[in-house]
């Protein structure tokens, strides 16, 4: 028997441990408690959109209704909405062919290898984490690079897989939490399905179909309004749960309507009202979170902070132009502008310093309409940006002057190319910038 004492010393001493785990009254360990999730929001995988059947889609389009032939953006005109062209009209050309009874999207790629092709926004398919992607398609060209890239303005940062020979291709993508906090933090706040390649391949893309699908909440809810309060010239308040990011608004004393002071993403909550473009007054501030597409609506608006604006006498400090000594790099890739210039590229570090040194002042950039359209550039169209800050051209037109003010500059949302210490002009739409101004008290 003394070689089985072993065997029943083993299981007196199990048994003690047992019991001294037991929750009564003997003195042993109570259990955790199960961490209570909360009340749990119901949701149903479904189609989100779908290219060639926009019945299946939660989000409707024209796309199939198209005629076939090269298609045409005129005053930013956009045939292809949802989807947006990442290109201008010297960069790619784009039109519409039929294949086996469907519309499909086929571009040319004509000078570029930053990534023409064409934008996904977040602000029309309210990415969630999760989402899958599937893009069917086909390739042509000696060099193929094609890939969707989260970070748009940047670094490539690829998400799926990447395809780098001619032929048919399938590109499937899974969004993941990290992937759409990029995404609503880059430049233009979209998924960009790029071509990376030298602009000599001049690559042929057609895309037969795009299909999104993920969860959503079976029912739309409308989000909790924010709760704000003001300390000097700042705006702050908490986090809504599900926003996609936040309005700042603002009515001006005896006014009818407010007017957005800026907008801001999710993980913005605060924003300082002296980098506001707000003329000289009093204001009743408000702010609205922001619903995601699919998911949510926006909130009414929070509670009401009044905040006096004040605007200090400014005076013109510095003028950039084409001088080698204010750029680090002055790029020659922005919009044509014969007779005249087009800037672009990273200003230089004692340029950049002197600027950043300039309390209370504000950047004017001019812009001019170097496109087709007799018009001019489209009411409030994007056209650029500016040390981390995207400009649009205001009232359109031929011209214009956009104003950033310099307490707003976040260098930190500049592409991560950027040299350190240098503020970053990037220009696009056919808006090509004549000159920069720093005004400052």
């Amino acid at each position: 028997m003394k070689k089985y004492s072993w065997i029943l010393a083993l299981l007196v001493a199990l048994s003690l441990a047992f019991f001294a785990c037991d929750n009564g009254n003997g003195g042993g360990k109570d259990p955790v408690d199960p961490v209570d999730p909360g009340p749990q929001v119901p949701t149903e995988l479904v189609t989100i959109f779908d290219m060639q059947d926009a019945s299946k889609g939660k989000i409707s389009h024209g796309i199939q209704e198209l005629p076939e032939g090269a298609l045409s953006f005129p005053n930013n005109n956009n045939p292809i909405k949802p989807l947006v062209r990442a290109a201008e009209d010297t960069h790619a050309d784009y039109e519409i062919i039929e294949v086996e009874g469907k519309k499909a999207l086929k571009y040319v790629v004509k000078k570029a290898d930053w990534g023409a092709g064409f934008d996904l926004p977040n602000s029309a398919f309210g990415f969630l984490a999760g989402d899958k992607i599937t893009v069917t398609g086909k390739a042509e060209g000696a060099s193929i690079n094609l890939a969707f890239n989260k970070d748009q303005g940047k670094a490539q940062n690829i998400v799926g897989n990447r395809i780098t020979a001619a032929g048919p291709f399938t590109v499937e993508v899974e969004l993941t939490a990290a992937d759409i906090t990029a995404i609503r933090a880059n430049e233009q706040k979209v998924l960009r399905f790029e071509d990376r390649t030298a602009e000599s391949n001049k690559p042929v893309i057609t895309i037969y179909n795009i299909v999104i699908v993920g969860n959503r909440p079976s029912e739309i809810k409308k989000l909790d309004a924010p709760v704000i309060s003001i300390d000097g010239t700042t705006v702050s308040w908490e986090a809504v749960d599900g926003a996609g990011g936040y309005k700042v608004l603002a009515l001006a004393e005896g006014g009818d309507e407010a007017k957005e002071a800026t907008s801001l993403t999710a993980d913005k909550l605060k924003y300082d009202l002296s980098a506001s473009t707000l003329a000289a007054g009093k204001y009743s501030i408000t702010v609205v979170a922001v619903g995601v597409a699919g998911s949510s609506t926006d909130s009414d608006p929070s509670n009401a902070e009044s905040y006096t604006h004040v605007v200090a006498t400014l005076t013109l400090k510095k003028t950039i132009l084409g001088d080698a000594a204010d750029w680090q790099n002055l790029q020659n890739d922005g919009p044509s502008n014969p007779g005249g210039l087009s800037l672009k590229g990273n200003i230089s570090t004692a340029t950049t310093t002197a600027v950043l040194a300039i309390t209370g002042g504000e950047a004017r950039i001019y812009w001019k309409y170097v496109g087709d359209a007799e018009t001019g550039a489209s009411a409030n169209n994007g056209i650029g940006n500016f040390a981390g800050v995207g400009y649009n051209a205001g009232a359109g037109g031929a011209e214009g002057i956009a104003v950033i003010k310099i307490a707003a500059f976040d260098l930190e949302s500049q592409p991560s190319y950027v040299p350190a210490g240098c503020l970053y002009l990037n220009v696009y739409n056919d808006c090509a910038v004549v000159k920069i101004e720093i005004w400052g008290p």
